[in-house]
């Protein structure tokens, strides 16, 4: 490219930054997330669901196909399923989220759909840190790792540890 056609300035797109908004996968090698040096905050402190509020989790590998994004403030209509057991064992107890929206539920048997629908009046996303598995075959969640917190929509991601694995988004029901 002669040196008239070039831009004045480069810039460089993280990897998670490109393939999330590329539209395609969104893993990153945790280890690689973790030699970036970042302050990460203290945990958010969520507050009780209130009267005609529901939290439901956004699935990270299905926002990230989906490319979709969400704020606080928005109305909603979605179709939620009963959460995968497995995520509650990320907050050991400390949070219980029973619904989520699965985009691909019906491929995955994740049973019967129900549409929910409301304004988001809060977002927490969610990530964990990963250990060996119990039978040596690979890494999985460490139980009660979770950490939340606050956002206002899903994109761009806050400062984590370990590796987020999706968003507990609350809906105030209509």
């Amino acid at each position: 490219m002669p040196p008239e056609q070039r831009p004045p300035r480069h810039v460089a797109i993280p990897a998670t930054v490109h393939a999330v908004s590329a539209g395609g996968p969104s893993f990153v090698d945790p280890a690689a997330e973790r030699r970036q040096p970042c302050v990460v905050p203290s945990e958010s402190i969520v507050p009780p669901l209130g009267d005609g509020e529901r939290d439901v989790w956004l699935i990270e590998w299905q926002v990230a196909e989906d490319a979709f994004n969400v704020a606080v403030g928005e109305q909603v209509r979605w179709d939620v399923v009963d959460a995968d057991p497995i995520r509650l064992g990320h907050f050991g107890g400390r949070r219980t989220v029973t619904e989520e929206r699965n985009t691909y539920a019906e491929q995955l048997g994740a049973g019967p759909e129900r549409p929910i629908a409301g304004i988001v009046t809060r977002i927490d996303q969610v990530s964990v840190r990963y250990g060996s598995s119990a039978n040596g075959s690979g890494q999985e969640p460490i139980p009660g790792s979770a950490m939340q917190h606050a956002a206002r929509t899903l994109a761009p991601r806050m400062p984590h540890e370990g590796t987020i694995v999706g968003w507990v988004v609350r809906i105030r029901l209509d």
